[in-house]
């Protein structure tokens, strides 16, 4: 059998219990200590050779404790060598701890702010307005890096950030002469970032705090962001899309907001996944039978797959990736994801280009040229059919990144709330149209094995599936590893049940108006006046009567059956009541109520009440029926 999977980037094992890296650190750390100077001095040289070349990856935090301990008294002396070498190890450190494995690298963050000594003594350091120039460079990349400026009060903040500046357009003007080669740009201390992409990577992480932002829009920080989102290095990138989560914040980006259109820049530089075929021997999750393009829209020609329906988790999830293409993609999810909390209409705006992108593709089927089929499972095959965000981000939910994977649920469930109403009851649809397509698909095979000729004219008229989230979130129920994704996947379910309900009562109300728009309605008014119900056909003699026609009060007989009221096609019926039904039913017959039920007892308190939610609604449903 084959499926589609995404193609995976650089993944490491999270467990470093056993690592086996930096053998000579102790040694060399003890070197720090001896009177001879020209042993400290190379020790250093060798400590800052060791973390320039490690793996990072396999390295513990823990490691690095004695090395910050041992290079403060090497630090006294501004204009020493020794103090030069120290603040080039604690820069590049403060990059190299990027690719630490996630647990490990948050250890390595607490572990230097606890270093209060060495933290106090970089700051006073770099205040000194008499050290090098390299020096207080050094220091500058230093001291954002390790997050260690608490706010804006600080009182290296603001000489900091505009050294930055200044930095910036010196290498913006080199660059301009010299155009950005990742072959030949220096690298900083030998082993870390080139200046630019420090001076990129400090701005990223004054993003990170909310009362930094300020200063940075201030300063043009959204638009040195949106400058370098397409930049050749992907090191920039991933800084710039971190920049760039500034257009999210509610006042801050609002005036950038309104006269750009956001969601086209992020659509243009989120990349369409890249998907592979893989070649697998059973998997229950993977529908076995031969598959019949007249029945997907999203038909891989060659491959005789079909994105929509064939697409399915990873079987390499990470929770940890240096890949950072990855983390490009991630910034920038993350940003839609904001932009869709703090913009509603953001929301409606995703469902009409995906319905016009479905609109353009018509029936055209995915295709891979100038490839063999033996060639297949060694493609990379992007999905550049699916060009528009929404399309993008629900194949992502598929993503080995866990917190890929964590971002695009919780992307589906604020489309959820605030999607177009159209798309999300056309979402409760997609079930039951896979299991006719299924159905079918087996019922032909099963013609086809004995030599029985179908007619063409008896078959069901069955929709072609559609590219749609909630068969994934369903699928989450039963595989997803990731704790923090199936409780969104939870969140996503119930909020998708209150919305439909939410269009139930929308409904009820327009059908109430329009009974009062019908004289022989049974409707019947309360007077103001006298507290008499009046027969609507009545109320203007009655009303008359008290010289008064304000501030009436509306009941509607609800005991009256709609003439409007028509049966609905439980499959494909657009009415609110008929989606809900469908969910709730889907729900109980894809054996997810009892994964549901299991999650009720849970400890965390968000999970629990996601889950609750769920569970009374699918009570409620069966109560009253």
């Amino acid at each position: 059998m084959k499926r589609f999977e995404h193609c995976i980037g650089k993944h490491v094992n999270s467990d470093v219990s056993q690592c086996d890296e930096l053998k000579q650190l102790p040694k060399l750390v003890e070197q720090l200590s001896s009177e001879d100077g020209s042993l400290r001095h190379e020790a250093l040289g060798s400590i800052l050779y060791e973390i320039g070349n490690v793996h990072m990856e396999l390295c513990r935090s823990e490691q690095f404790s004695k090395l910050l301990d041992g290079i403060i008294p090497l630090m006294q002396d501004a204009h020493s060598q020794e103090m030069k070498q120290a603040t080039a190890i604690i820069e590049l450190l403060s990059t190299q701890r990027l690719n630490m494995v996630v647990d490990e690298r948050e250890k390595i963050n607490e572990l230097f702010k606890g270093k209060e000594k060495l933290v106090k003594l970089m700051k006073e350091t770099f205040l000194n307005e008499s050290i090098p120039k390299q020096l207080k460079e050094s220091l500058t990349f230093s001291i954002f890096e390790w997050e260690i400026i608490e706010n804006v009060k600080d009182p290296c903040f603001v000489p900091i950030l505009d050294f930055l500046l200044v930095q910036l357009m010196a290498e913006e003007e080199r660059l301009h002469i010299h155009p950005y080669d990742a072959e030949t740009e220096i690298k900083r201390n030998k082993y870390g970032l080139s200046t630019f992409d420090a001076i990129l990577d400090a701005f990223c992480v004054f993003c990170l705090k909310e009362e930094f932002k300020q200063e940075i829009a201030n300063r043009g920080g959204i638009e040195i962001g949106i400058r370098y989102l397409t930049h050749q290095s992907a090191k920039i990138r991933v800084a710039a899309s971190c920049i760039c989560g500034i257009v999210c914040h509610k006042t801050i980006g609002q005036v950038f907001r309104e006269n750009n259109d956001f969601i086209a820049i992020l659509n243009r530089v989120i990349p369409t996944p890249v998907l592979k075929i893989v070649n697998t021997e059973h998997n229950a999750h993977i529908h076995s039978c031969k598959r019949q393009s007249q029945l997907h829209s999203g038909w891989y020609q060659e491959a005789n797959l079909c994105v929509n329906c064939d697409l399915q988790p990873s079987s390499n999830k990470t929770t940890n990736s240096f890949d950072l293409n990855y983390r490009f993609i991630r910034n920038n999810l993350w940003t839609l994801r904001d932009l869709i909390n703090i913009d509603h209409s953001t929301a409606q705006t995703l469902c009409l280009q995906m319905k016009e992108r479905i609109k353009t593709d018509g029936n055209q089927s995915i295709k891979k040229k100038d490839a063999t089929s033996e060639q297949f499972t060694q493609l990379q095959i992007h999905m550049a059919q699916f060009n528009d965000l929404l399309s993008k981000t629900i194949l992502y939910i598929h993503h080995p990144l866990s917190r890929i994977r964590f971002i695009t649920t919780q992307i589906v469930d604020f489309m959820y709330e605030s999607g177009e109403k159209q798309w999300v009851i056309n979402e409760t649809k997609e079930i039951r149209r896979r299991q006719k397509i299924k159905l079918q698909e087996q019922r032909s095979q099963q013609y086809d094995s004995q030599g029985i000729q179908q007619d063409s004219s008896q078959q069901e008229l069955i929709h072609k599936c559609s590219l749609s989230s909630i068969p994934i979130i369903f699928s989450a129920f039963n595989h997803e590893e990731d704790d923090e994704t199936l409780q969104w996947s939870l969140w996503a379910i119930y909020d998708l049940l209150k919305r439909i309900n939410d269009f139930l009562i929308e409904e009820k109300e327009e059908k109430t108006q329009k009974k009062l728009e019908n004289d022989d309605a049974d409707v019947n008014i309360e007077c103001e006046e006298c507290g008499q119900m009046v027969p609507f056909g009545r109320f203007l003699m009655h009303m008359k009567t008290h010289d008064a026609l304000q501030d009436v009060h509306y009941e509607a007989d609800e005991s009256i059956q709609d003439i409007e009221d028509v049966a609905q096609d439980e499959d494909e019926g657009d009415s609110p009541y008929t989606a809900w039904k469908r969910v709730i039913e889907d729900l109980d017959g894809e054996g997810l109520m009892e994964m549901t039920q299991s999650q009720l007892y849970q400890v965390k308190e968000t999970k629990h009440n996601a889950t609750m939610g769920v569970y009374i609604t699918y009570l409620n449903y069966y109560i009253s029926h």
